[in-house]
């Protein structure tokens, strides 16, 4: 009996996570977000941040990287595909170029 308790209290805590990743990457002002960012933004571990980045389908891994060299992230209905690889070459264009 306990261990049901705790296993639906884990479910009902892993939900209420990735409810908040969503949310954090809902958030208009920005494009993208790293792990850490939305880990601060939402009080969450940042290992728990990143098993449900890595896991919902509803959320896209981005082919750029931050100025830091972290892993980015957003929305799918956000961004396309397309749109996140144009955002990545304008942005080596950019690096490349000077242009900021």
């Amino acid at each position: 009996m306990k261990y049901q308790k705790a296993k639906t209290s884990s479910n009902r805590s892993s939900e209420e996570v990735k409810a908040k990743v969503i949310k954090a990457l809902e958030d208009n002002r920005w494009d993208y977000r790293t792990a850490e960012g939305i880990s601060k933004a939402v009080s969450v571990r940042v290992d728990l941040v990143k098993g449900v980045l890595n896991s919902d389908k509803r959320i896209r891994h981005s082919v750029m990287k931050s100025k830091s060299g972290k892993d980015l992230y957003t929305l799918k209905r956000r961004r396309s595909a397309l749109r996140d690889f144009y955002t990545a070459f304008r942005a080596m264009n950019a690096e490349k170029l000077g242009d900021s």
